[in-house]
């Protein structure tokens, strides 16, 4: 069974990927979030590859970089999505979406976390 914290996230996360192009799907810093990604149907995988071509990167840790932002956008393909899940408050976790050139950000915050999602747009 499911922790409460993981099945919030887990829906958060299934909401975010609602729009996502089919594909492979990265889940980092949770293996049980990635058990439930996957058992919406999704394929799942637990690390991103220089040469990635992700439809979706979710990331729970406690404060992700900007620089993680960017590699994740890079690794997810046009029309893709890349979500946040993090200790941070959310104007640094919107800034950091937004300096990885994220479109369509979304935000959710529970007690300390906040998930920012956005898409990944080619131009």
């Amino acid at each position: 069974m499911l922790a409460w914290s993981t099945r919030k996230m887990a829906k958060w996360v299934e909401e975010a990927l609602k729009d996502a192009p089919s594909g492979m799907v990265a889940v980092l810093g949770d293996a049980a979030l990635g058990k439930a990604v996957a058992a919406t149907g999704r394929k799942v995988v637990g690390s991103v590859a220089p040469d990635s071509a992700l439809a979706a990167v979710v990331s729970v840790s406690p404060a992700a970089s900007a620089e993680a932002y960017e590699g994740w956008s890079q690794a997810v393909v046009d029309g893709g999505v890349v979500v946040v899940i993090e200790r941070a408050a959310r104007e640094e976790a919107s800034c950091r979406a937004l300096s990885a050139a994220l479109s369509e950000l979304s935000q959710r915050v529970s007690g300390k976390r906040v998930m920012t999602s956005g898409r990944v747009r080619r131009f």
